[in-house]
C-alpha cells in the first residue's frame, strides 16, 4: 500500500529528511485509510509553491512490517554495513568520494548559516573563542580590541564563519605538536590585532 500523503486523516510527524534539500528522502509517521504506518518517500521541490512535496516513489509500512524489518536490520546490521564498505571497485570509490565531497559541502553551507557572532570583553591577547551549545554555534570576539569593535555586523559575521571553520579544521588535525603550532599562530594573530589596536 502506498500513501499519497495528501489525506485529511494523515498525521504530519516527520522523523527524518535525508539527501539533497530539493530532492530529499523523507520518513514520516502517517495515517492512511484509518491505519497508522511509516511512510518512506522521495520528495521533489515544487518551484511554484517553494516547498518540497511527496512523489509516488516510496513505501508505506504497516506496524508488523516495520517491526519485522527493524528486527532484521538489527540482526544483520554488521553484514549490511560491511556490504556497503568492503571490496569497492574503482568506479564505486570514485562515486563514493564525490558523494562524500558533496555531503561535506552541503554540511558546511548549512553550518555556516547557523554561526552567530558576538562581542564580549575579556583580558589577554586571545581575540576570539568558539562556543557550541546544542545547534547554536557562536564565535565571540574580544570587544576590548577596537578594530574588532569597529567592524560592521556583516563583516563580523563573515569573519565569524571563517574563524569557526578554521577552529573546526584545527580540531580534526591529530598530528603531534599541532596544538602548539596553532596556539602560537593564534597568539601571533592576537598580538598583531592588539598592535593595530594601539595605532
Amino acid at each position: 500500500m502506498v500513501s499519497t500523503l495528501d489525506n485529511d486523516d494523515e498525521l504530519q510527524d516527520e522523523l527524518l529528511r535525508l539527501g539533497e534539500p530539493k530532492n530529499p528522502l523523507v520518513i514520516k509517521m502517517s495515517s492512511f485509510n484509518g491505519m497508522r504506518g511509516l511512510d518512506i518517500r522521495r520528495h521533489y521541490f515544487d518551484k511554484k509553491e517553494g516547498i518540497t512535496k511527496p512523489t509516488a516513489k516510496g513505501i508505506w509500512l504497516k506496524e508488523t512490517e516495520f517491526k519485522n524489518i527493524l528486527n532484521f536490520l538489527n540482526e544483520h546490521s554488521d553484514k549490511i554495513v560491511s556490504f556497503f564498505k568492503s571490496d569497492l571497485d574503482a568506479a564505486e570509490l570514485s562515486i563514493r568520494s564525490k558523494q562524500l565531497l558533496q555531503n561535506s559541502k552541503r554540511k558546511n553551507r548549512n553550518e555556516a548559516g547557523l554561526i552567530e557572532s558576538e562581542l564580549k570583553s575579556w583580558p589577554g591577547t586571545n581575540f576570539f573563542e568558539c562556543v557550541e551549545s546544542g545547534n547554536k554555534k557562536i564565535v565571540r570576539f574580544n570587544s576590548k580590541i577596537k578594530l574588532l569593535a569597529s567592524l560592521d555586523a556583516d563583516t563580523l559575521s563573515a569573519l565569524a564563519k571563517i574563524i569557526f571553520n578554521y577552529n573546526k579544521a584545527k580540531h580534526t588535525i591529530g598530528t603531534k605538536g599541532s596544538d602548539q603550532i596553532f596556539n602560537s599562530m593564534e597568539l601571533e594573530w592576537g598580538n598583531l590585532i592588539h598592535h593595530s589596536n594601539e595605532s
